[in-house]
């Protein structure tokens, strides 16, 4: 489901990196940009390709950043929206794990911590039979792969005029905390259930036995190594943000973030600020580490540890996987106003890593990253092929009305026809489309988000996106 879309102001464009395809990947990179591959296409109609440019103001993204690496070795970047450059910050949410996860390995490989055994002792702060009644053994390497049974998937950051809580508060949500408590369960316990809350609790472990505030350390054990000269790890709000040249966040509609952006406490899980080619530095040395590049900026015990899948295809920090047949690494992340994905190749030292501002950027993440992997012939550039399934308009009709979760929460949904289609609408301003493509079951053709019609034995109509169940009221 996707956003209303507006009028995005003229594109201002700024190139940096070269590599030794310059005239290939110039060629490339002009591919991406005037023919972004959509995630599906429908049998009997024209080429729906989209430039970049008119895909951003479709999709209601005023900014965004890419870099591109091939060969192991940077081969373009480029800004896209007014004002913006290749040094602009971006934060990276969820990307921030691996480059937190890194840090916390290397701190804990500096003091001789095993990363299996119960850190439960250097946690002091936290009331632990409240967090972990169960008296499960709390270990980074558990922390760090989302399989310690810690809750809290995910934070919505803070607004400017709220109140911050310390890290310790977040782990207990006590306070300002705008969260729950961190608990760790046993019966989870093995199992990947993603936790920026157990990322919480591995950044007050480390604040803890190194006795340095969390930006600085991984300053000194991360960024720094690695070169990243424009990253930072920060809460700070506009005012106090220590860097220029910053992409302020907008949600739905081009509606900027009050006071520029949210800010994140929960720094481990969230709060890296950098930009595309910045990250693909630190992947780059994570790669060469993997590869045992004498030159790595990484060590080598560092990629074995991250690289290793403990459950779900995720490492440490970052997922491991294969994409047809090809190994892979990656992440996505979201902050409120931010999206951001990387996917890289080790074995050949292929990347892309990408971010912009918006609730409604997801789709344009895919489609760069799809489009890049088709222009280059990388793994993961398909576009699927559907047709339209023949619609009834009293069957469409009969659809269409108002749906919210079962138990009331969530957004109110609106369906209504358009003409051999629905239409969707959210109070913030989010739109979206869906096709049929089977008897029960729609797509939204912008981000192939597939909705199932459902109908009780009391005639009750359902939809369900992915886990999501809304009611017709």
């Amino acid at each position: 489901m996707i956003t209303t879309r507006w009028l995005l102001a003229p594109i201002a464009l700024a190139s940096t990196m070269s590599s030794a395809f310059a005239q290939e990947d110039a060629d490339a990179q002009a591919e991406i940009e005037q023919r972004i591959v959509l995630p599906v296409a429908f049998a009997g109609e024209e080429d729906n390709a989209s430039t970049l440019e008119a895909r951003m103001a479709k999709l209601g993204v005023p900014s965004a950043s890419v870099a591109v690496y091939r060969g192991g070795e940077p081969a373009w970047a480029e800004a896209y929206g007014e004002g913006l450059d290749t040094d602009t910050l971006f934060q990276a949410a969820s990307l921030s794990k691996a480059v937190a996860a890194a840090g916390i390995v290397l701190l804990a490989m500096e003091r001789g911590v095993s990363l299996d055994e119960d850190i439960s002792g250097d946690l002091a702060g936290l009331d632990l039979a409240r967090i972990n009644p169960d008296g499960v053994p709390i270990t980074l390497r558990g922390l760090l792969s989302h399989t310690n049974g810690a809750a809290v998937p995910g934070f919505p950051g803070y607004a400017a005029d709220a109140e911050v809580p310390s890290t310790a508060q977040v782990v207990m949500g006590d306070g300002p905390t705008n969260t729950g408590m961190v608990v760790l369960s046993e019966e989870l316990m093995g199992e990947y259930r993603y936790s920026g809350g157990g990322y919480t609790i591995a950044q007050l472990w480390a604040e803890q036995v190194s006795g340095e505030d969390f930006p600085a350390l991984m300053e000194r054990l991360v960024l720094g190594p690695v070169g990243m000269r424009r990253s930072l790890f920060s809460a700070d709000r506009r005012d106090d943000f220590p860097r220029r040249n910053v992409a302020e966040g907008f949600v739905y509609a081009g509606s900027p973030i009050a006071g520029g952006w949210n800010v994140y406490p929960e720094m481990a899980a969230a709060s890296l600020w950098t930009t595309p080619g910045d990250y693909a530095l630190f992947a780059k040395a994570l790669i060469d580490a993997h590869r045992g590049e004498p030159d790595a900026a990484l060590p080598a015990v560092l990629a074995r540890e991250m690289l290793q899948p403990v459950a779900n295809d995720y490492g440490l920090g970052i997922g491991v996987g294969n994409t047809d047949g090809v190994l892979s690494i990656g992440h996505s992340g979201s902050n409120y106003g931010y999206k951001s994905n990387f996917v890289a190749y080790p074995e050949t030292g292929d990347m892309i890593v990408a971010m912009a501002v918006s609730e409604s950027a997801w789709p344009l993440l895919a489609d760069v990253t799809r489009t890049a992997a088709r222009t280059y012939g990388w793994p993961g550039g398909e576009q699927r092929g559907l047709t339209r399934y023949p619609s009834a308009q009293a069957a469409l009709e009969a659809i269409a009305g108002e749906y919210r979760m079962p138990d009331g929460s969530g957004p109110l949904v609106t369906i209504t026809v358009d003409g051999a289609d629905l239409a969707g609408s959210l109070p913030d301003g989010q739109t979206f489309r869906l096709v049929q493509i089977a008897p029960t079951v729609f797509i939204d053709p912008e981000d192939a988000q597939e909705i199932v019609i459902g109908v009780d034995a009391d005639g009750l109509i359902s939809l369900t996106a992915g886990q999501n169940v809304f009611v017709r009221q």
